[in-house]
């Protein structure tokens, strides 16, 4: 069954005009154990399903299908069926001694699968007030937030599965708090405080780690390693006690030393390799992006370089307060921070974070103004994570198309 021409409305702001999609662009599916036939892939938002034409049905025998009156009606290729809800055909063999019957389906977006939407989960302004720094993971199934809060390293706490839960309790054994500077790293947060590094697997109770370096402050981490800057150099460890330098292809000089973010994501044209990014401002107070190949096979080892903005010199690395670095969609970058005192537009990279560009206004959520500080953070749902101070509201938002139920095409007995 090969679908023909549909039409689909799109709405402006003020204005609505129909355009033509081609119906052969999504295949039919045949799923003969279950005797079920869709499109695996939706058709657009609002297009029209009233008045479904096929270009073309290949069958033998005779077909048939069930009106509006579920009187079986013969089939033809000029009939326009309205697919609001499911129809069922019928076919008969040449003899009519035997049938068998499907349901056929036409699948159509009910959301635009490029645009996120966004939900408050929870407000609690007391657990936020007075919140100046707040760096947020996802740790031990909880929005986990380790934050500066009345100027005390405060830790606040959310599940996942019921966010309106939220509570703050101390931190331990931290002398001097960054939030911005702690890690994840194998289920475990990770801090340089001081010299020592310190670890906690809860983000209230934090021990000191035996290391054969003096880190300065930790800059990414990868599934398998940590990487630290130590007496100017980088190093990287997979245990956090035995370390090995690491090698740059330009001036460490140049290497970010504030406003510090880094993200890892896989190559686009081939997932064994992996872009780790870090970018900040450098000594200069210049933004600044560093990229790493890491091949996860193992077999080649590439050097840190800077990684150059665009030759036009524009779409550049985004300088704001507060910047967050996430890796959203498999491979594609998003960048948000603080400007004016709000929490400014999501800024995306396609290109591995040379090229920075703003979303669609209706993909940035709604944030309150007069925000002091913020956290973000992507959990394995695809569901990105917002906390916002003073207010103390928790955003959850997802790309619609990563909500989608992708049906399967091959159908094995």
């Amino acid at each position: 069954m090969t679908l023909g021409t549909l039409t689909r409305t799109v709405y402006g702001a003020d204005t609505s005009y129909n355009i033509s999609v081609a119906g052969n662009a999504y295949p039919m599916y045949i799923d003969q154990i279950n005797q079920k036939i869709y499109n695996r892939d939706s058709l657009p938002i609002n297009t029209d399903i009233r008045k479904i034409l096929f270009s073309s049905v290949s069958n033998d025998g005779t077909l048939t299908y069930k009106n509006d009156n579920d009187r079986d009606t013969l089939f033809s290729t000029s009939d326009t069926i309205d697919f609001t809800s499911p129809r069922y055909f019928t076919c008969f063999s040449t003899d009519q001694t035997q049938s068998r019957t499907y349901e056929v389906k036409i699948n159509v977006h009910n959301s635009d699968p490029n645009k996120f939407s966004w939900a408050t989960t929870s407000e609690t302004p007391l657990a936020f007030e007075n919140v100046t720094l707040q760096k947020m993971f996802i740790l031990n199934g909880n929005v986990t937030i380790v934050a500066i809060k009345q100027g005390i390293p405060t830790l606040i706490e959310a599940p996942l599965s019921t966010p309106n839960n939220v509570t703050t309790s101390p931190i331990n054994n931290l002398d001097n708090l960054n939030p911005s500077a702690v890690f994840l790293f194998k289920n475990q947060l990770c801090y340089v405080d001081n010299g020592t590094l310190k670890t906690s697997d809860n983000g209230t109770n934090w021990q000191v780690q035996t290391t054969d370096i003096t880190p300065t402050c930790i800059v990414a981490t990868t599934e398998t390693e940590l990487y630290a800057i130590a007496n100017g150099e980088l190093y990287y460890t997979s245990n956090l006690t035995n370390w090995q330098k690491d090698t740059a292809a330009d001036n460490l000089n140049q290497f970010p030393t504030s406003d510090i973010v880094s993200t890892m994501s896989p190559m686009a044209f081939n997932t064994n390799f992996q872009y780790l990014l870090v970018c900040g401002k450098n000594n200069d107070g210049e933004n600044i992006v560093w990229r790493k190949i890491i091949d996860t096979k193992g077999i080649n080892t590439e050097p840190w370089t800077i990684l150059p903005p665009s030759d036009e010199g524009r779409h550049l690395y985004p300088s704001k307060e507060q910047p967050v670095l996430l890796t959203y969609n498999s491979n594609g970058l998003l960048h948000l921070g603080i400007k004016d005192n709000n929490i400014s537009e999501i800024i995306q990279s396609e290109d591995g974070g040379r090229c920075w560009t703003a979303l669609n206004t209706d993909n940035t959520p709604v944030l309150p103004a007069e925000t002091t500080s913020f956290s973000a953070c992507v959990d394995s749902d695809n569901n990105i994570w917002i906390a916002i101070a003073p207010s103390g509201k928790m955003l959850r938002g997802r790309l619609n198309q990563l909500s989608y139920d992708n049906d399967p095409t091959v159908f094995p007995q």
